[in-house]
């Protein structure tokens, strides 16, 4: 139960880090108005960790 929080952790630093990366780059905020699909390839492992902490 324990090892469980590292990976959540984890994911959130990478999640926050892809939305620093979409705010302040011009590349992040062209994709901030793509659709949800790209946005979570960009941020890749972040987004698909949010998703399995959320179900």
């Amino acid at each position: 139960m324990v090892g469980i929080w590292p990976a959540i952790a984890m994911g959130l630093l990478i999640a926050f880090a892809g939305m620093a990366i979409t705010v302040y780059t011009p590349l992040g905020r062209s994709a901030a108005m793509a659709p949800d699909s790209v946005r979570a390839s960009m941020t890749g492992i972040g987004a698909e960790s949010l998703a399995a902490i959320t179900m």
